[in-house]
């Protein structure tokens, strides 16, 4: 039996990396994940950006 795996292309920068990481720890509810001051303020970016797109 083949398997299908659904591939994921490059990613053009590295925010929307980070975008995809943000929504998978996301559904895993954080699970035991501790970050820095740094990451938050990167991932809160990330979340206003992409508010900020849906309202447009």
């Amino acid at each position: 039996m083949k398997r299908r795996v659904k591939g994921i292309g490059r990613f053009q920068n590295e925010e929307r990396a980070l975008t995809m990481v943000y929504w998978q720890l996301k559904e895993l509810r954080w699970n035991g994940v501790i970050m820095n001051k740094e990451a938050k303020a990167i991932l809160a970016k990330i979340r206003i950006s992409r508010i900020q797109r849906i309202a447009a």
